[in-house]
């Protein structure tokens, strides 16, 4: 499972809106610094 995965699951799956919040702040990083995380996690 991987990050991308789980922000396509959780979404409204709860009911709790501050996983939901927390899952859109996420995929926005991860939309935004995409290329910072792949660098932190490249190996090296």
């Amino acid at each position: 499972t991987t990050l991308y995965d789980l922000c396509k699951v959780l979404p409204g799956a709860g009911r709790c809106h501050l996983l939901d919040g927390a899952v859109k702040v996420l995929e926005s990083s991860l939309y935004h610094f995409r290329d910072e995380y792949l660098q932190a996690i490249e190996p090296r």
